[in-house]
């Protein structure tokens, strides 16, 4: 980095692991690039003959903010096993030695793991832990097999459950209750099939953030931005519900796979329920029944019908009926396509 001198002399090279001595000011928080020039040699004389570029910093302890859940599996395929995926969503480079993983809804048996390694994650990256993460690697495609951890983590229900992560000092960093429910009802089986977070920036405890991952990505993104996240923010608008993208397509292809509809309201409580109608006006599935409302979420729908099938391709109106604190009623429409390969 321009205006920083860091000096770099080699002290021990045994079993191919090289000690460098860094001398210089470094600013904690600040990302280096190490630079490794072409031409530079072992002892037994192999020569590299590209530049290779090592990233390095100064660590923090990760403080609430810093790190959030990412991706969980807790229903696994028959033999395997779960995986908890973290984002650092902040500037710092933290090292996570000594947060602690705790099933919170249970009082006995496997509660908790606590990281007891150095694991270094640099800004906007992930990191993921299993408990076999060779049994990860055969069943998924990893994008960053480093970042693929072997920790103790506490038992995760297959129905239901709490992941809760702690810093080492028992500071919550982040939490989540889930049901098997929150999957797609499209899936023929959740089992293998992780969830997925949306959004960083939407709360945690939210479940229409959270979505099954797409089957193109073989339903798991360990170690890899998710198949469903999402950038698109809502246009402002006057009404209490708003759609960042009106036209999804329910194919598992990892693109706009379910319809995320967003809510603001401006004082406590609301209850709303939403309705989808399709363009005859004949109603095709409705999403929930009075549902208090918090200051903003959201919610998903995955393009399924009452009977759990997938409705057809086309136009759709989405209903929802918003109940004020004062008792009146209020209604909203929104139009929204589902679109797909046409058979």
């Amino acid at each position: 980095s321009p205006g920083v001198s860091i000096g770099a002399a080699l002290l021990e090279n045994n079993d191919q692991n090289i000690r460098l001595f860094l001398g210089g000011d470094l600013t904690e928080g600040v990302v280096y690039d190490l630079n490794l020039a072409a031409g530079i040699s072992d002892c037994l004389g192999n020569v590299s003959t590209i530049v290779q570029t090592l990233q390095l910093g100064l660590t923090q302890a990760p403080e609430p903010g810093d790190l959030l859940l990412s991706e969980i599996l807790f229903n696994p395929y028959s033999g395997g096993t779960d995986f908890v995926e973290l984002y650092n969503v902040s500037d710092k480079i933290l090292n996570l030695n000594g947060i602690q993983f705790r099933n919170d809804s249970i009082t006995s048996g496997d509660f908790s793991g606590t990281v007891a390694q150095d694991v270094i994650v640099f800004p906007q990256q992930y990191v993921a832990f299993s408990e076999a993460p060779v049994e990860v690697l055969s069943r998924y495609i990893v994008p960053n097999p480093v970042a693929l951890v072997a920790n103790d983590l506490p038992s995760l229900g297959d129905n239901e459950g709490n992941i809760s992560v702690y810093s080492a000092n028992f500071e919550p960093l982040d939490a989540l209750d889930y049901t098997r429910d929150w999957h797609s009802s499209l899936l023929s089986s959740r089992d293998g099939v992780s969830l997925e977070r949306l959004r960083f920036e939407q709360p945690t405890q939210n479940q229409g953030n959270w979505a099954s991952a797409a089957s193109v990505v073989g339903f798991a993104t360990p170690t890899g931005p998710n198949s469903q996240a999402r950038a698109t923010v809502a246009e402002p608008t006057d009404k209490f519900f708003s759609i960042p993208e009106t036209t999804f397509s329910p194919d598992d292809d990892g693109f706009q796979d379910v319809l995320e509809i967003q809510y603001t309201t401006d004082q406590a409580g609301y209850a709303a329920q939403l309705y989808i109608f399709d363009a005859q006006g004949r109603p095709i599935n409705q999403l929930f029944r009075l549902e208090l409302l918090a200051g903003q979420g959201s919610f998903l729908w995955d393009g399924s019908t009452f009977e759990g099938r997938r409705a057809r391709v086309g136009i759709y109106v989405l209903v929802a009926e918003l109940f004020t604190p004062a008792g009146t009623t209020i209604r909203e429409k929104h139009t929204i396509v589902l679109a797909g390969r046409l058979d």
